[in-house]
């Protein structure tokens, strides 16, 4: 008898488990479409959508990390940094080895005054991955916003270290080095900048600022024009060299760039025109 009743469990067990086998096939179906559909709003930056997309995949995996992130990362978007930080509290619950768990808290904290906690979070993620570019440009980031250009140098210097074609970290370091007026230092980060791309607009805007800021004004000029000649739309390259003409005397010049960056929404240059040119 006692035989028998374990051969029945077995056949219980062999008949269903193929209709629970389809339902849970269909469960994890549905919840990659709900998952795909959430990366997708997400790139499309629709985060709210995206953000119900992913709560329904939570719903059956509420320990999911990278559905957790990316919700994160949609609240952190949607400048609902409590939201964010809640999730990326509970990636650090699930696994303390997350290396974008730290990060995205440390960027989190930052935008919720939490300097000291953001500090903490991107030194941990860095000692996890200590040659991961991306944290260093963060920590670096980071330094620059409480003002501490010498220290936001040093990680974009290991950045470079790491990878020399890291263009994003030539701009920040030459902006830092304007900043603590290194000009020459500045010129030398922009140039390298350029040299890895021609066409950086940004890097021949800021070389052609550091450039007015030594008093180079010819030089900047040369800058600047080139930056508009591949983007005739970049509204800092016209208000830049309208300064720089209106230091060589030339007013009409520094006008009509300023009228020209005024249009494009420049505040600075609006109220140079006002100032200078009516």
């Amino acid at each position: 008898m006692k035989k028998y009743f374990f051969t029945s469990i077995f056949l219980f067990v062999l008949l269903a488990y193929p209709a629970l086998s389809q339902k849970n096939r269909t469960i994890y179906t549905n919840i990659d479409k709900h998952y795909d559909r959430g990366i997708r709003l997400f790139k499309f930056e629709d985060y709210e959508s995206a953000i119900e997309e992913f709560n329904n995949v939570l719903i059956f995996l509420p320990n999911d990390v990278n559905t957790l992130l990316l919700r994160g990362r949609s609240w952190y978007n949607l400048n609902d940094y409590q939201n964010a930080l809640n999730d990326f509290n509970t990636v650090l619950i699930i696994d303390m080895y997350v290396v974008e768990g730290f990060m995205n808290r440390a960027l989190t904290k930052l935008m919720l005054k939490d300097t000291i906690g953001a500090f903490s979070d991107i030194d941990t993620a860095i000692k996890l991955d200590p040659k991961n570019v991306e944290l260093f440009r963060i920590r670096g980031f980071i330094n620059a916003s409480i003002n501490d250009y010498l220290k936001s140098n040093e990680d974009y210097t290991k950045i470079i270290q790491l990878n020399s074609k890291y263009i994003q970290a030539y701009l920040s370091r030459g902006f830092n080095k304007d900043l603590l007026k290194d000009f020459e230092g500045a010129i030398k980060d922009y140039s390298a900048a350029i040299n890895l791309d021609p066409k950086n607009i940004i890097a021949l805007n800021n070389r052609g600022f550091t450039k007015i800021n030594k008093g180079d004004y010819l030089a900047a000029i040369i800058d600047l024009n080139k930056a508009l000649e591949l983007d005739s739309t970049f509204t800092f390259a016209y208000n830049n060299r309208g300064n720089a003409k209106f230091e060589l005397s030339d007013k009409s010049g520094a006008c009509q760039d300023w009228e020209i960056a005024a249009k494009l929404e420049s505040k600075e240059a609006k109220e140079s025109f006002e100032k200078h040119c009516q």
